[in-house]
């Protein structure tokens, strides 16, 4: 994958998840104005297909774990999202009214879904793919069997729990998206104050891949514009179009996204299961193995045992 990811530095190439990435295959998509796309593939080419949707603005790579897993038994498609360094380097930037609107996403999804045979039975997304994913059913552009959303930052209460960095960061975010490169002082700032992770391990790899938006000032003023274009989106309206069954699967100490409101999201999502796992954070998508199972399980079968309301893991998935 090292060619398909020229955003990545000498060390970052060596990392585990890199080196386990070779199960993805490049496939050369275009998205309707043109613009190639980050697309991938993996698994028996006639098994059932499972969508992967990525989180705005990072590397798929944090989904390697998982497709490891769906791969044995289905046919993986997914794809990096526009704003990526690879895709929009700083001598191009493409901050123009309307650019990082969600319009443009659920586009390229249709055209990476087109462009790799056509056909999804299962949709899986992870945090603010989470966005793209319901858009995208909601207003048509796919029509999977199943529905996964893992760690989803969809606020529906303004007066709910909320974790520090709901708090805090998507007022600055929007400020930053206002404001241009040269507003995102303050918030490179507080990001270089958070916790740091020793060298080795997956952990590690994760949270320097999570760090690849914010290692410039013009790259960080695009991730805040990729998601300030979401803010005001009346996600109410678009759940109630959902009528597929869904599960969402979530960490009780997700340091990003708070459990209540996945637990709203649950509540507001036609015929939701939730799930939460003990002791398991925002990362959980890649190192939890019980969750990493448990979405495997319900992409092959839909609402089971695996997924019921607020169930805690088994020992048998410790």
């Amino acid at each position: 994958m090292h060619a398909q990811a020229p955003y990545l530095s000498d060390a970052q190439r060596g990392f585990d998840l890199v080196r386990r990435a070779a199960v993805l295959e490049s496939r050369d998509v275009a998205a309707p104005d043109g613009r190639p796309l980050a697309a991938f593939v993996a698994g028996p080419p006639d098994a059932p297909t499972v969508l992967l949707v990525n989180p705005l603005g990072v590397p798929c790579l944090f989904f390697v774990p998982l497709i490891e897993v769906l791969a044995r038994d289905h046919r993986v498609v997914t794809w990096e999202t526009r704003g990526l360094p690879a895709w929009y380097p700083d001598e191009r930037p493409d901050d123009a009214p309307g650019a990082w609107a969600p319009e443009v996403h659920t586009a390229d999804l249709a055209a990476v879904v087109a462009g790799t045979g056509g056909g999804v039975a299962s949709v899986v997304s992870y945090c603010s793919g989470s966005h793209v994913a319901v858009h995208a059913i909601a207003r048509g552009a796919l029509a999977p069997a199943r529905l996964a959303l893992i760690s989803p930052p969809i606020e529906l209460r303004a007066d709910g729990p909320k974790t520090l960095y709901q708090r805090t960061m998507p007022p600055l975010l929007a400020r930053v998206a206002r404001g241009g490169p040269r507003a995102v002082g303050l918030f490179r700032a507080l990001l270089q104050q958070g916790a740091q992770v020793p060298p080795g391990g997956i952990d590690h790899e994760l949270h320097a891949l999570n760090h690849l938006p914010f290692t410039s000032d013009d790259r960080t003023h695009r991730y805040a514009s990729l998601h300030a274009a979401w803010y005001g989106t009346a996600w109410s309206e678009l759940l109630a179009r959902i009528a597929i069954p869904a599960a969402i699967f979530h960490g009780s100490t997700d340091e990003i996204v708070h459990p209540d409101t996945a637990r709203a999201l649950a509540a507001a999502l036609p015929g939701a299961q939730l799930q939460v796992y003990d002791h398991q954070g925002h990362f959980a998508v890649a190192t939890c193995d019980a969750l990493i199972a448990d979405v495997a399980r319900f992409v092959a079968s839909g609402p089971t045992e695996a997924a019921r309301p607020d169930r805690s893991p088994s020992p048998l998935h410790a």
